[in-house]
């Protein structure tokens, strides 16, 4: 097997830590539109009841993204 050396570009550490960030809002952005869409198909197929706990899960799953980090904290 060939090795060739790594293609290398100049980043500081204020750079890798941009990318990090964005990567990590952008993860987070993804698993919270997953969770509005899983929500959306369950709350089509339950009736009421169901659906504001479902809600209830929402709001618990943006507290544990606020609280790690991931989500900036609304003002409520």
């Amino acid at each position: 097997m060939i090795r060739r050396n790594p293609t290398l570009i100049p980043m500081g550490d204020f750079d890798v830590q941009d990318v990090r960030d964005l990567l990590a809002q952008q993860r987070a952005e993804a698993i919270n539109h997953q969770h509005q869409l899983n929500i959306k198909r369950k709350a089509q197929t339950k009736n009421d009841s169901d659906t504001t706990t479902h809600l209830d899960t929402v709001k618990d799953t943006q507290q544990v993204l606020r609280r790690l980090g991931l989500q900036p904290e609304s003002g409520s």
